[in-house]
């Protein structure tokens, strides 16, 4: 067999042993491929749970927390610009499968995505969409570099669940709002929501490899490395 050859099954076996180390990763539903979400929406990311209880309680039976941050397209291959240093919502716990957040003053791009991290354990991402600045109606093409996070109400203030005496009731997110409840949620919150203009790494002070950890992909140079040898 070829050197070569072996090289990349081993870096192979390396890889998968990576994405299996906490079974498969709770994949993100929202947002989804195509979305458009406006700046300064209230808006919420959801994502599936596995039978994986790894990813959602910690050994002592607590409930596992997580943090999501924003990620654009940087035009390399699995190497996308995550915005680690400002956690769009942070603290929360993995079981409860969404999280509301003000979708931050970006310029307009086409190539954003969602980054969830497990504490460490491992990291899933969104499928790309647009978000859109009524500043950049355009989109020129400019990459953010820093933005204010606003605080987004919890959960438990936006959703409505359905109760027994309540067939009415349904159970309702601000993804899934109307343009004009959107934005009364969106008003509401603002009144309520906490701004900051400094990175808010300090809840999570996690290295970019840290936030890629559990996808395998720290192991990218490696490949290039065969790639070039091959």
């Amino acid at each position: 067999m070829h050197p070569c050859s072996v090289i990349v099954l081993v870096l192979t076996g390396l890889l998968n042993g990576a994405l299996a180390q906490f079974g498969p990763l709770p994949p993100m539903l929202i947002p989804s491929k195509g979305d458009v979400w406006n700046v300064g929406e209230l808006r919420t990311v959801e994502w599936g749970i596995t039978s994986d209880t790894r990813l959602t309680n910690e050994t002592s039976g607590a409930p596992l927390t997580a943090f999501v941050i924003l990620a654009y397209d940087s035009g390399q291959v699995l190497n996308p610009v995550l915005l680690e240093s400002y956690q769009l919502a942070a603290g929360f716990p993995v079981s409860q499968k969404m999280v509301n957040i003000i979708v931050p003053e970006v310029p307009t791009r086409k190539d954003y995505s969602i980054f969830m991290n497990f504490q460490g354990l491992g990291t899933s991402w969104s499928a790309a969409f647009e978000i859109f600045n009524p500043k950049d109606p355009q989109g020129t093409g400019v990459a953010p570099t820093s933005f204010s996070v606003i605080t987004a109400p919890p959960i438990s203030v936006t959703v409505v669940l359905p109760t027994p005496t309540d067939n009415a009731a349904s159970t309702t997110t601000s993804a899934a709002a109307s343009p004009t409840s959107s934005t009364s949620a969106t008003s509401t919150s603002s009144a309520t929501a906490s701004a900051t203009g400094s990175p808010n790494s300090g809840a999570y002070p996690l290295s970019h490899n840290d936030l890629l950890a559990g996808a395998g992909i720290i192991l990218l140079p490696l490949l290039s490395l065969v790639h070039a040898v091959l």
